[in-house]
């Protein structure tokens, strides 16, 4: 079986998809990342076949969408179509020549629903852990009938419907926004590239350890905040690590006494070792931390993050501060809370427990082979059970 996995150039849209890549590999199935060459590059080094398609630099493609407030939704969709606009010839062609059995796609990337529709194949729309707004959403299938319909048009797809559509929900449960019946659950797991854990990471600590991290994309308020964060968490006894992208970059300049830069550290290896999360909202820090069972604070600037702060803070499991709401003071208020208030942790557990029971990509795998077959045969049914019903 032949699985085209396709996506944006936004490390937090493709790594949620590498552990069912794994899953699939590891069945014996072939598998092409098909992305962006800052995509392709990430793909080696998770050890997954890539091909690069489409010039499309990550900054500038959002440099020129997002909107000074980061709420604007149809700013948002426009990274997406425009990244469509930029791949859409590559990743066809690559599909009319590698001809593959199914599409595996998140939700922004929307060429590979193109190419599943094409050649009348499955598609598999893999989400990333905390749902999108449905006003993000809805945005995103405006911009579909409307922006792209010239693009299917010039490539003869006129019926935008695959042979069939599920979608690999990571959310878990308490956290759904909504529920779908084309939905299969599957655990998130944790990844977000290599690195060489430092051997500091395992040395004792007096005091609480605090990860600082604002994402994989090194926008400029992304510096800032870091910053801004790690002065502030300067006037509290904790050990601040600063990760993720830009945690050492020069702009930074000198760190406080308790804090130091610990550069691009996997999320399994630095978060066990961690007592609380403050990071920007996006997804793949978002569930990170509640795959750890940790509190979190979040610093959203863009797009679904905002959403997904006041999902967090719902369940019970996070603090928040808007970008009007950012000082020193706030900050130290915040996190102290975190740490002292033991139902921050609690609620963390619940959900990280939630996230043990929902089924492993590895059982995934095979709803995504009862797919395809159902697709070839018509007569194979498609479905996985929780993981209690598995064991039952």
């Amino acid at each position: 079986m032949r699985v085209l996995i396709t996506t944006v150039p936004a490390c937090g849209h493709f790594f949620p998809m590498v552990a069912l890549s794994w899953a699939l590999r590891s069945s014996g199935h072939q598998v092409m990342v098909a992305g962006p060459r800052s995509i392709a590059k990430e793909a080696r080094t998770a050890g997954l076949p890539s091909t690069a398609v489409g010039t499309v630099s990550p900054r500038e493609m959002w440099a020129a969408s997002a909107d000074p407030t980061g709420r604007d939704n149809h700013a948002i969709a426009e990274f997406g179509i425009s990244v469509a606009e930029r791949t859409a010839d590559d990743v066809l062609s690559l599909g009319e020549a590698w001809r593959p059995d199914v599409v595996v796609s998140e939700p922004m990337e929307l060429t590979g629903p193109m190419v599943a529709a094409l050649h009348g194949i499955p598609l598999v729309t893999h989400r990333w852990g905390l749902q999108l707004p449905e006003e993000l959403q809805t945005a995103l299938t405006d911009a579909v009938h409307s922006r792209l319909a010239a693009l299917h048009h010039h490539h003869g797809l006129f019926d935008e419907t695959p042979s069939e559509h599920v979608v690999v929900e990571n959310c878990p449960p308490s956290l759904r926004r909504s529920e779908s019946d084309e939905a299969v659950p599957m655990r998130y797991v944790p990844y977000c590239g290599a690195g060489i854990m430092p051997a500091w990471l395992l040395d004792g600590s007096t005091a609480p350890r605090i990860c600082v991290s604002m994402g994989s994309l090194p926008l400029e308020a992304g510096i800032e905040g870091l910053r801004v964060t790690v002065d502030a968490l300067a006037e509290l006894p904790v050990e601040v690590v600063v990760a993720g992208a830009g945690s050492r970059d020069s702009s930074l300049g000198e760190l406080p006494a308790n804090a130091r830069a610990g550069g691009w550290i996997p999320h399994d290896q630095l978060l066990p070792t961690c007592d609380a999360v403050v990071h920007h909202g996006g997804a793949g820090s978002s569930m990170a931390a509640l795959d750890h069972g940790l509190p979190q604070l979040v610093l959203p600037q863009l797009g679904d993050q905002f959403a997904n702060a006041d999902q967090l803070v719902q369940r019970g499991v996070a603090e928040k501060l808007d970008l009007h709401e950012r000082s020193a003071d706030r900050t130290c208020r915040a996190v102290r809370t975190l740490l002292a208030e033991p139902s921050y942790r609690h609620r963390a557990h619940e959900v990280r427990n939630e996230i043990a029971t929902m089924p492993a990509p590895t059982e995934v795998a095979t709803v995504v082979e009862r797919i395809v077959a159902r697709n070839t045969t018509g007569d194979a049914p498609v479905g996985v059970a929780t993981t209690t019903e598995a064991a039952d």
